[in-house]
């Protein structure tokens, strides 16, 4: 049983390192589809769950939408039905661009009163401009040295075990 499941951990290892490229592509487009098809507003407590989890996202990680952002008008805000419902609530908050929770200083306590109106209104001053892809990416980065050792000793322990079992087999099977 050890023995299949260890075949199985290389062979699924084999599998990831293959398919990286099409794993973060798929990723990315994933994301960004979540974006542009659930953000509705920048609050942390509002009745859409996406749009909540997003806003989270963007305090925690010190990232705004999916892509870096680059100005007012080229971001990952302008398709999302924050902006573009009947009337848009970015634009009813006089021509917000990237939402309050995307400006640099505030946390989930007072994100709200705290952000600058030029960062979230003119893309102006001071905003993340990562994209959340590349935060969370640069984040697993930092750390997947860390799990890739782990995953190696545990399959050596592995090893090591399988072999333990067959030459017990052997020796009981010889008395």
């Amino acid at each position: 049983m050890v023995l299949i499941l260890l075949i199985m951990k290389i062979a699924s290892s084999g599998v990831v390192v293959q398919n990286e490229d099409r794993f973060e592509e798929t990723v990315k487009e994933e994301l960004f589809k979540s974006l542009n098809d659930e953000y509705e507003n920048d609050f942390l407590n509002s009745t859409n769950p996406i749009s909540n989890a997003w806003n989270y996202a963007f305090l925690t990680f010190d990232c705004c939408g999916v892509n870096p952002v680059m100005n007012k008008t080229d971001n990952d805000f302008t398709a999302t039905p924050w902006c573009t419902k009947d009337p848009g609530t970015c634009h009813q908050m006089g021509g917000t661009m990237i939402p309050r929770s995307c400006c640099t200083g505030v946390d989930q306590s007072n994100y709200i009163a705290n952000a600058n109106p030029e960062c979230y209104r003119d893309v102006k001053g001071k905003y993340n401009e990562m994209g959340c892809y590349d935060a969370v990416k640069d984040l697993i980065s930092t750390y997947g040295n860390v799990f890739i050792a782990i995953s190696i000793v545990v399959m050596v322990v592995e090893v090591f075990a399988v072999l333990f079992a067959i030459i017990i087999c052997r020796q009981a099977g010889s008395d």
